[in-house]
């Protein structure tokens, strides 16, 4: 339900639900289970989403105190890692993070799920900001082409290529150089 309503844009709603998740979980699990992955990864993005660095960062401790051996456990942390390393302003290491959660996508056979084309919109937003705007085009491109194919995408996925796409054509029209 912590997701249906983040990707509706009710980020401090899916925050509250996340948490309560997490709660429930933590009283029957101990903090090293499995079991408590996916709920701290919702509840660590929709921290994130609203500012909430320090947090998301205690979030990541407990996500790193689970084994996550499984490819889709590993995408999960790894793109915890990637935005918060993206947000420390180490653009190297969050690039490598978020191409190793891609291929941990890849790995678990989810290459087309909303969770893989998310690693290519924030990698193509990490390009923008680098100035890597052929790079930045066809990370969004692979998020789009996922994101078609994709049966649990909404519309809001691709709004948010689109989003990234308009930040291209600012940056290029602000610095004069022909758009993509």
């Amino acid at each position: 339900m912590a997701v249906l309503l983040s990707t509706s844009g009710r980020i401090a709603e899916a925050e509250r639900l996340a948490e309560r998740s997490v709660k429930i979980l933590e009283a029957m699990y101990p903090p090293s289970d499995l079991v408590l992955l996916r709920p701290l990864s919702v509840l660590a993005a929709t921290r994130f989403e609203q500012g909430k660095t320090a947090q998301t960062r205690e979030i990541l401790k407990r996500m790193l105190l689970i084994r996550a051996e499984r490819p889709a456990d590993r995408a999960l942390v790894h793109a915890t890692v990637a935005v918060l390393l993206e947000a420390d302003g180490r653009q190297a290491e969050a690039e490598a993070e978020y191409l190793v959660t891609s291929q941990a996508w890849e790995e678990a056979g989810r290459e087309e799920t909303a969770d893989a084309g998310a690693v290519f919109i924030s990698l193509g937003s990490l390009y923008v900001k680098e100035q890597r705007f052929e790079e930045a085009r066809q990370a969004l491109d692979r998020a789009l082409t996922v994101f078609s194919r994709s049966r649990d995408a909404v519309p809001t996925d691709t709004t948010k290529v689109l989003n990234v796409r308009a930040c291209i054509a600012g940056r290029m029209a602000g610095s004069g150089t022909r758009s993509l």
